[in-house]
């Protein structure tokens, strides 16, 4: 039933509790906000835009809504209202619909949530309206105390007016989740997320979200869209993925040497010694890279959008398989490379990009490779790929699940400080110095191991340094590129859209390997 009509006296009431008289916002048209009670500034959003936020001035509320009536003209029906927060912790902040005949106010629902410093959704209003009136959403603090404010993201208010039989959800492993649905009528695209993040818009009706952490649960919405790009039916659903599959986690490059232990009687490098003397004396703050200058990840799907990708700088060959789909939650790492490794396990190919960067609509790269992952990730000479070595971005890079999983099952790559001058060392087909003199410096391809003498389990330093340690004995670590420091190659995991490695307890820009016997490792012969 609808709501019934309000007294002509409540409803001046309700106006003067959410606008009282005399008070304005100092800005009243940003962003085609209105604010009632304080003055509005641009803060960061739920997705990295700007949203709104209203800080306290004066009289007894607070308040932000959109200049105009998100629904002008209302059909009979339901109506969905939601937004996200963000405020002064522990205050208690409102949403709420208002129905409006003429000027009146002739009904309204609200939900209210207490503030926290991070982004939270309201819980959902389902309001039904009559025919002929108009709509509007508020947020709004009741008796603001000096000091408050609230941020407002993502406040939407649209028809419930389709209907769809539901949505599907399967675990596919411990990393993908499957989305099916049926096709809801009047929609010509779906928009699919996963909580607040955005993972794409479809066509189809399925979906299948990636690069997820094992045994956890998430939350899935699907709007679907119009011609109008209006929200015609909302779904929702969970889902939770498996573990760790016991043959550990995925690697590329099938039986090649990167996934093929060193043995028990490796070659040594006839100048072993004098190598390994100079990579001690220029040891350099040994570290673990998180974030800035790893390799943002992103895995394909079928109905992401489709690039050609322009390398600016180095002649490459990102265009080998054709146009490239870029999902869009991809994100270039942060720090002065800007790598982006997209992989597409349907099809085993991987495509790497050297200072990626977004261009309109579009995306360029300085240099760049596309490779099949059932090879064995070199790119020949004259290409360049994503790094100065001629690897695959994918190629020995250190992946979160492998320290949960507690074994490394692969070579590592690694930076260093200096490369010296002369050809590569097999298996890189390219070399890159940087100016230093001294021809015992390291080269790129040159491969290190940590002398298998030392006893691992012994060392004073956490399980997770200890898998690492491991590695560099039975696997050892490739020269990949130079570095300001010693740095052993991980994935930044922005383009997942959630933290990995706060999952296995590490945080921050890079961390520390210091606990590694560096001193202790020495080069290996080249093995091809």
């Amino acid at each position: 039933m609808p709501p019934p009509r309000l007294p002509r006296w409540l409803a001046f009431c309700v106006l003067a509790v959410l606008v009282p008289a005399g008070v304005a916002s100092a800005s009243p048209k940003l962003l085609g906000w209105h604010g009632v009670g304080g003055a509005i500034s641009l803060v960061h959003g739920v997705r990295g835009g700007a949203a709104p936020r209203i800080s306290f001035e004066r009289g007894p509320v607070m308040s932000l809504s959109a200049a105009a009536k998100p629904v002008a003209s209302t059909s009979a029906g339901v109506y969905v209202g939601s937004a996200w927060v963000e405020g002064a912790p522990g205050r208690r902040v409102c949403l709420r619909v208002r129905e409006w005949a003429g000027p009146e106010v002739v009904g309204s629902l609200q939900s209210c949530a207490a503030a926290s410093a991070t982004w939270q959704a309201f819980p959902p209003l389902d309001y039904r309206a009559r025919a002929g009136h108009s709509l509007d959403l508020v947020a709004f603090e009741p008796k603001p105390a000096r000091g408050d404010s609230f941020a407002i993201d993502r406040m939407t208010l649209h028809a419930q007016e389709a209907t769809a039989s539901g949505l599907g959800l399967e675990a596919l492993d411990s990393a993908h989740v499957r989305l099916d649905w049926d096709a809801v009528p009047g929609a010509s695209t779906y928009r699919v997320s996963r909580g607040s993040l955005v993972l794409g818009t479809t066509t189809a009706t399925t979906f299948t979200d990636a690069l997820l952490w094992p045994r956890t649960s998430y939350d899935y919405t699907v709007e679907a869209l119009d011609g109008n790009g209006q929200v015609a039916a909302t779904l929702t659903g969970s889902a939770t993925t498996a573990a760790l599959p016991a043959a550990g986690f995925p690697r590329p490059f099938g039986g090649s040497f990167w996934n093929t232990p060193i043995g028990s009687d490796p070659k040594l490098d006839p100048n072993d010694a004098a190598v390994m003397a100079h990579f001690v004396a220029h040891l350099n703050y040994p570290n673990l890279t998180l974030r800035s200058w790893g390799v943002d990840v992103a895995e394909a799907h079928p109905g992401d959008p489709a690039y050609d990708v322009p390398c600016t700088m180095y002649s490459c060959t990102l265009g080998a398989f054709g146009t490239l789909r870029i999902p869009a939650t991809a994100v270039p790492a942060p720090g002065g490379d800007h790598h982006l490794a997209v992989v597409d396990p349907a099809t085993g190919r991987e495509w790497d990009l050297w200072e990626a960067q977004r261009q309109g609509a579009g995306w360029t790269s300085a240099a760049g490779a596309a490779v099949s992952t059932s090879g064995d990730g070199i790119v020949e000479s004259p290409k360049a790929s994503g790094d100065a070595a001629n690897f695959a971005l994918l190629a020995g890079l250190l992946r979160p699940e492998e320290i949960l999983q507690g074994h490394i099952d692969h070579a590592l790559v690694i930076t260093v400080p200096g490369i010296a001058a002369g050809p590569p060392v097999c298996p890189a087909t390219h070399n890159a110095p940087t100016g230093t003199n001294d021809p015992n410096a390291l080269r790129e391809g040159m491969k290190l191991q940590l002398d298998p003498s030392v006893d691992v389990s012994a060392l004073p330093i956490p399980d997770w340094e200890k898998t690492i340690a491991r590695a560099l004995q039975v696997y050892g670590a490739y020269v990949r590129d130079n570095g300001g420091t010693v740095a052993v190659m991980a994935e930044n995991t922005d383009s997942r859209g959630y933290d990995a490695w706060a999952k296995v307890g590490l945080e921050g820009d890079v961390v520390s390997l210091a606990g590694i016997p560096w001193t202790k490792l020495r080069l290996l012969a080249p093995g091809c």
